[in-house]
C-alpha cells in the first residue's frame, strides 16, 4: 500500500466515533489493496468484525 494513503485527511473532530471510522476505512482500503478485491463502502458493515471481514473476502475470493 502506497505511504500517501495513510496520510489522508484525518478527522478534525476528535470524537472516538470520528476517529473509529477513518480507522476502520483505513483498514479495509489496505485489506482491498492486498486481497485484490475492490471493496465498495456499502460493503463496510461486513468488516466490523475479523470473522465478518474474513468471511466477506473469503465469499469474494476470486471474483474479480
Amino acid at each position: 500500500m502506497p505511504i500517501w494513503r495513510l496520510c489522508r485527511p484525518m478527522p478534525t473532530s476528535a470524537t472516538f466515533s470520528n476517529w473509529t471510522r477513518w480507522i476502520s476505512s483505513v483498514f479495509v482500503e489496505m485489506l482491498s489493496d492486498i486481497s485484490g478485491y475492490r471493496i465498495e463502502e456499502d460493503d463496510y458493515p461486513a468488516f466490523s468484525s475479523v470473522a465478518g471481514g474474513a468471511q466477506f473476502l473469503a465469499a469474494h475470493a476470486g471474483t474479480e
